[in-house]
């Protein structure tokens, strides 16, 4: 729009000298008077202005420095606030209520299910799938006991099952070593773990049968995507290996089908883990939960197990937005084409834009802007093309939405990044006030000695960790592994108690326990970050110091806006005191009585500043040197100077307008005369 107006400004002033150039001269004289009254008029005005306007305001570097910071704080703030208000709508609250839901459900034992709390053994997981995982899909109850005829529905229309479940069992190559064995087996056998040299012609054609029995290897986007292993409480597996069974669609052919995976052995005491995959879909709160539940086997036949959920809302179509949404939207890309205009001229004006580490953190906004939008749109065009896939599904296979719940994932991740890279631009713009900079000023200042008690206090932890792990790893999880171990141990220094507490560091006996408890809690959580908050307290100290000693007594921000706001202040109050008056009825004799009243106000007021002017100037004569009197000496004749400049340009005004007067005058006699003849 600014290429346009410009254009239009240029057609006008060209017509506009054409239409002089056709005029007579005694229309150019006059124009060129009445330009040199406006020139003297706009002389005046800033004459005036620049006599008011005091010492520290006639910094134009520095004037234009928080103008420039007025400018990015602006736009930065509007950018900030749309994002923030752009991604907080965007959250969905139920997506928390479906994880944890479907979690109790899967977890907890009830009367008609079987929580995963109670598998103990591997056999005991064909009960759980059988009491959890076929008949609530398929034979769901309503709240009056009445059978749910659509199969799918899980415990009072919870979700709604896609596809069906899939099983993935990982074997143990060789059992006989015990935990020495990590080598997983990818053979082919017969059913019951038989080996065969045999080669059946029609075994792809009752490939159901035979496959809980044949390893496969599922690659593609997803094992890409997703990663290639997966880290397990005992062994780490590959991803998308081993052997795959998949229940049915109704009850019984899912139970036929579980039968006979019991009937042949199918989990025995070689095998390794059991990775059970479906995904539900919640038709009233448009979320999608991936659940992956991994079952692992000890080496002691006993039963370790997690459980993965993802819950997302992927169908959101731009058709189905509201109008608030929409304006939002509008708002967010309005601000967005702001900041990108604004970095695009600095970057074309500025011949070193990329050395300054600002501009790459501009940069790396508008990056994370845009991968945002292309993980969105692969994340939306993966969503349509899976339920295209089902849609056309007619043969009982899994249905895998693991892909767009984790780029949907990756986009909440980069958002995160986003706020966080905008925060710290807004951090960039705020250094004009004097807190920010000392604080900042103070931070790299004591980098190196606050990098080493950093390192200090890591290595204390580290051993701390260690030792803790050796003493009461045997006999509590918080302990077990040395990273848990770490965080339990930085947690319970920090004050958070709810994962660990005294008892569990007891178990290498109470003396033993006591010592490591008046280590964490006095030793770390007292004494080393004490230390810490110490030192930057310290070099606080010294940073302020610096800053009197050095600071000169210039304009601060507050006052430059100050300055910039008090003509839109005058215009405020003259507007309030304009329909003040007009809305009362006044009399001519109220407005001179407020008017005298103003006056002997601004009087006494006067009087006042004038006498504390005095006085100022008494005690500071007597504090400063000759040199400073000198200078204050100087600025009165500066003054003064200005002065006589105001008072000669009104002079001049006044010939001017007074020459005008005698100019039109007779031109009047002119007039009169030639009308008489």
């Amino acid at each position: 729009m600014e290429h346009l107006s410009f254009l239009a400004q240029a057609f006008l002033i060209t017509k506009w000298e054409q239409w002089y150039s056709y005029s007579g001269s005694s229309d150019l004289t006059s124009s060129h008077k009445y330009n040199a009254i406006k020139y003297l008029k706009l002389r005046l005005r800033s004459l005036k202005a620049e006599l008011e306007l005091p010492e520290r305001h006639k910094d134009e570097s520095l004037n234009l420095e928080y103008r420039m910071i007025t400018y990015e704080l602006w736009l930065y703030s509007k950018y900030f606030i749309a994002v923030m208000v752009l991604i907080i709508y965007s959250r969905n609250p139920y997506v928390y209520y479906n994880t944890q839901t479907v979690r109790a459900t899967l977890t907890n034992y009830r009367l008609d299910t079987y929580g995963l709390e109670e598998t103990k053994t591997i056999e005991d997981l064909y009960t759980y799938i059988n009491n959890t995982l076929i008949q609530p899909f398929n034979q769901g109850l309503d709240y009056d006991d009445k059978r749910i005829e659509e199969p799918g529905w899980l415990h009072f229309q919870l979700a709604k099952l896609l596809g069906v479940v899939r099983l993935q069992q990982v074997r143990h190559a060789v059992k006989a070593n015990g935990m020495k064995s990590i080598y997983f087996t990818d053979e082919k056998f017969m059913p019951g773990w038989q080996k065969t040299d045999r080669k059946f012609h029609y075994m792809d054609k009752y490939w159901r049968t035979f496959e809980p029995w044949h390893t496969k290897k599922d690659g593609g986007f997803s094992t890409w995507l997703l990663g290639s292993t997966h880290y397990g409480s005992v062994y780490t597996y590959w991803d998308n290996r081993g052997y795959m069974a998949l229940l049915a669609r109704d009850t019984v052919n899912s139970q036929k089908v579980l039968k006979y995976l019991k009937e042949q052995h199918w989990l025995d005491n070689r095998t390794a883990a059991l990775f059970i995959d479906f995904t539900l879909y919640n038709v009233d709160s448009n979320v999608f939960t991936i659940c992956s539940l991994i079952i692992e086997q000890t080496p002691f036949s006993s039963v370790v197990w997690h459980m993965k959920l993802n819950s997302s809302a992927l169908l959101s179509n731009i058709d189905q937005f509201s109008y608030w949404w929409l304006f939002l939207l509008f708002l967010y890309a309005l601000e967005l084409i702001q900041f990108t205009k604004a970095m695009i001229l600095k970057a074309w004006l500025m011949p070193h834009f990329f050395t300054s580490y600002w501009n790459r953190v501009d940069v790396s906004i508008l990056t994370f802007n845009f991968l945002i939008f292309v993980v969105l749109t692969l994340r939306d065009s993966t969503v349509v093309n899976s339920l295209k896939y089902f849609e056309k599904l007619k043969k009982l296979e899994y249905v895998d939405f693991r892909v767009p719940v984790y780029l949907d994932y990756t986009a909440t991740l980069m958002e995160g990044f986003l706020v966080t890279l905008i925060t710290i631009r807004i951090w960039k713009v705020l250094q004009f006030a004097p807190i920010f900079r000392l604080f900042t000023r103070t931070l790299f200042k004591a980098a190196i000695p606050l990098l080493c008690s950093i390192i200090g206090l890591q290595i204390f932890l580290m051993a701390v960790s260690l030792a803790t792990q050796i003493i009461n790893g045997s006999n509590t999880e918080n302990f077990a592994r040395y990273f848990t171990s770490t965080t339990s141990v930085i947690s319970f220094s920090f004050g958070f108690s709810s994962r660990t507490s005294p008892k569990d560091l007891s178990h290498g006996g109470n003396i033993l326990g006591f010592i490591l408890y008046i280590i964490l809690m006095f030793v770390i959580a007292i004494f080393l970050i004490n230390l810490f908050v110490t030192l930057i307290i310290e070099y606080l100290k010294e940073a302020r110091k610096e800053r009197e000693q050095r600071q000169p007594d210039q304009l601060t921000y507050w006052e430059f806006i100050k300055a910039e706001l008090n003509p839109f202040k005058l215009k405020f109050k003259e507007c309030i005191k304009y329909f003040s008056r007009h809305d009362k009825k006044r009399t001519i004799a109220d407005e001179i009585e407020e008017r005298m009243d103003e006056l002997q106000m601004k009087r006494i007021k006067d009087a006042l500043k004038s006498q504390k002017a005095v006085q100022l100037k008494r005690q500071t004569i007597e504090k400063r040197s000759s040199n400073e009197i000198y200078e204050l000496e100087q600025i009165k004749a500066e003054r003064m100077k200005k002065i006589h400049l105001i008072f000669q340009t009104q002079v001049e005004l006044i010939n001017r307008l007074l020459e005008e007067e005698d100019t039109a005058g007779e031109s009047d006699d002119e007039e009169k005369k030639l009308t008489e003849n």
